[in-house]
């Protein structure tokens, strides 16, 4: 027989919802605290154990490297070694070495030897046609002086000759004939109040004074002729035409007069 006690405490344990509810919550709470503890410790044993395999893991890099780094070279090496054994020498000749730096400078030096040389065969030649231009110049200047002596020397001569052409005795003059005379006609008028008009305008510049005359044409008639002087010989009147016409510049012509 049940004891009735018993089926009462029995009944009595049971929850509501609500306190279901907050527990499950509870738990739901501690069981994250759990996780969240859990993942922590985790990252803290990660962080711990990572530099040793980081440091392991450089180290193989490293050596990896090196063992590939022997291996090129050694391939490298080989390679060199099979092309010098297959491939012959190359003749000296081919491949001359580049000149050495005293060969460079002397090379320079003789170029700049060279140019000068130049340059200084230049200058001489420039300055040898200056001075045949010079030369030339000298002679030429020395033939004008000489033919400008010559030609005064010819004047010198010609001038000294002429006082001796002009020195005549009166028995080499032209005379003029008995009961005539030589004398310059300066105007001819047709009618005789034109040979007055000219007359009394006309301005002396020594003591002789103009006359007129008078000339019957067979074919004109009667002229009247202005004339002045009155010389013995030809060469007398030629002389004074020649200070008249300088002094008065009008045109006359020598004629011979009958007294």
């Amino acid at each position: 027989m049940r004891n009735p006690n018993k089926i009462q405490m029995k009944y009595e344990f049971k929850l509501d919802s609500r306190q279901s509810i907050m527990l499950l919550a509870a738990f739901l709470v501690i069981l994250a605290f759990a996780f969240g503890l859990g993942v922590k410790t985790g990252k803290h044993f990660a962080k711990i154990s990572q530099p040793e395999q980081t440091e392991n893991f450089v180290d193989e890099l490293k050596n990896k490297e090196n063992n590939l780094e022997q291996a090129r070279q050694e391939m490298a090496e080989d390679t060199q070694h099979q092309a010098a054994v297959e491939e012959p020498a190359v003749p000296a000749v081919e491949a001359l070495p580049p000149p050495a730096n005293g060969e460079a400078a002397l090379v320079e030096t003789q170029k700049a030897a060279d140019q000068k040389a130049a340059e200084e065969k230049a200058a001489a030649e420039k300055a040898a046609q200056a001075e045949a231009e010079a030369a030339a110049e000298a002679e030429k200047a020395k033939k004008e002086a000489q033919k400008k002596k010559e030609e005064q020397a010819k004047k010198d001569a010609e001038k000294k000759s002429e006082p001796k052409k002009e020195e005549k005795t009166a028995s080499d003059e032209t005379k003029a004939p008995g009961g005539s005379y030589y004398t310059l006609q300066l105007a001819s008028f047709p009618a005789r109040d034109g040979a007055d008009k000219f007359v009394k305008n006309f301005k002396p510049f020594d003591s002789r004074k103009p006359f007129i005359t008078e000339v019957e044409l067979a074919d004109k008639g009667k002229w009247y002729r202005v004339k002045i002087g009155q010389f013995d010989s030809k060469e007398q009147a030629m002389a004074y035409q020649s200070i008249f016409e300088a002094r008065t510049g009008r045109s006359t012509m020598i004629v011979l007069e009958t007294k």
